[in-house]
């Protein structure tokens, strides 16, 4: 395997410093492409719910009033959530309030995060796994669905891979200031979603791993900067009785046994995918694609067993680097990628809500560097070996992409037929908008009843529903 990319002793890679030599650097480049045309091609047919007018009304309101804002939505389980994204789509606002403007930049933002994606497996495995784990990223389809809408989960994948990154740095060359860095980075993620605490179990577990006393003085600029980011939040829970935290605590169990490992072994294929966002409509769906449905079938047991097959190379060689060199910088970076690959998966099967494949978000990067791991990271004997190994990881991707195309051809053609977890897209609000439009004052009136009918009509207007989706 290739040596890591950071670090002390380290080689660097061709052309020195973070530059790639000029075939890994077009291969990136047509990573890149794809993963900017899956997120920013369509964005008509993203999904726009209740949550995703109310995460712009308040943005929009407390930017409006000078306000930062303190608390964001409800979770499912009645607990109000952190306010890190509704920090974000504060920031969006101040550029443009258009829907479509929020939700491509969530996704411009994303396609960001499988650059960060591809440099934190380039220096966990080397460039082939680097590039594998953005290739499974950038075309995987729920990798690709939960990074474009206007919704907490769909920021998880930038947050934990900078995250990730920046302490992968700190521990293996000792700077202080990546520590920082990566503290601060850390309080955002568990901002952004709840399952951020597991993501930061890992991180910590990692971190007293890998400390030094040299590291201790930036571990405390970490935590010092992580809890003035939490500040707002723990100060209005504080001052409202932390009211809402027992209606999480009372919720009974109701996931079945398991369920939570089954998503962790999933959300790199589209096993689950189409039941789960179309419901009673999932299979019509799958009937309709044809060969395709058997290709991903094949795609997605390659895909199980790459991911299982890397947990197994990955500690084999774990214990090989510990026994060897006893370096606690290495088994801090060894130990990261398990801990955040299980722990959100066990914090999900030992707690009582019912289970979402967005919760797993948040480990979908280590899941995907460990298919990579065991797809493309390892040296098979047959000099084909390594081709052989790209045409399968191509395979897999392309299989990918054209079946999340063909997820987003079903919602043209059938805009009001998503039961599911997908009920409503861009293009079902502007058909909505137009009718009711036409209906003179009492149409108006309904179209302001709902969500984003009311978002329309106070924050520019409800000409914009009905202005054409290019």
């Amino acid at each position: 395997m290739e040596k890591d990319l950071f670090g002390p002793g380290r080689q660097p890679p061709e052309g020195g410093g973070l530059r790639a030599p000029r075939r890994e650097a077009w291969i990136l480049g047509g990573i890149l492409g794809a993963a900017a045309w899956i997120r920013l091609s369509r964005l008509d047919l993203v999904m726009f719910l209740g949550d995703q007018a109310q995460n712009a009304f308040l943005a929009l309101d407390l930017v409006g009033r000078g306000e930062v804002a303190a608390v964001a939505l409800r979770n499912s389980q009645g607990v109000l959530s952190p306010p890190g994204f509704i920090w974000l789509v504060e920031a969006l606002v101040l550029v443009s309030s258009h829907p479509l403007w929020l939700t491509g930049a969530v996704a411009a933002l994303n396609v960001a995060g499988v650059y960060l994606v591809y440099l934190l497996g380039r220096d966990l495995g080397g460039r082939r796994v680097g590039l594998g784990t953005a290739a499974l990223v950038a075309c995987g389809p729920f990798a690709a669905q939960y990074s474009r809408s206007l919704w907490a989960p769909d920021a998880l994948v930038p947050a934990t891979a900078a995250t990730a990154l920046s302490l992968l740095v700190a521990l293996r060359g000792g700077r202080g200031g990546w520590l920082v860095l990566s503290g601060v980075l850390l309080a955002w993620s568990v901002q952004v979603h709840p399952f951020g605490l597991a993501f930061a179990a890992a991180w910590l577990l990692a971190a007293a791993c890998g400390m030094t006393w040299r590291l201790v003085p930036a571990l405390a600029g970490g935590a010092l900067g992580g809890g003035l980011l939490l500040l707002p939040f723990l100060a209005w829970q504080a001052t409202h009785g932390w009211k809402d935290v027992p209606l999480h605590l009372a919720v009974d169990p109701r996931h079945a046994p398991g369920s939570a490992l089954a998503w962790t072994l999933d959300l790199q294929t589209t096993r689950g995918f189409s039941d789960y966002f179309l419901g009673p409509f999932g299979p019509g769906f799958e009937a309709g694609l044809g060969p395709l449905a058997a290709a991903t079938r094949v795609a997605g047991g390659l895909v199980t067993a790459a991911l299982l097959l890397g947990v197994f190379l990955h500690l084999g060689e774990a214990a090989k680097r510990w026994r060897a060199s006893g370096d606690r910088a290495a088994l801090a970076c060894d130990v990261f990628p398990l801990a955040w690959l299980t722990f959100p998966a066990l914090a999900l099967e030992a707690s009582p809500v019912v289970v979402h494949p967005h919760y797993l978000v948040v480990s979908l990067p280590v899941q995907a560097w460990f298919t990579a791991r065991g797809l493309v990271g390892w040296d098979p004997r047959p000099r084909w070996g390594h081709l052989a190994q790209g045409l399968a990881l191509a395979a897999v991707c392309a299989v990918h992409l054209a079946w999340f195309a063909s997820f987003n051809r079903y919602l043209e053609i059938h805009p009001w037929r998503a039961a599911g977890d997908f009920t409503t897209c861009w293009r079902h609000q502007q058909a909505t908008a137009r009718t009711l439009l036409e209906q003179g004052p009492e149409g108006v009136r309904r179209l302001r009843a709902t969500s984003w009918g009311r978002y329309l009509h106070e924050h520019g207007g409800l000409q914009r529903a009905t202005v054409p989706t290019p």
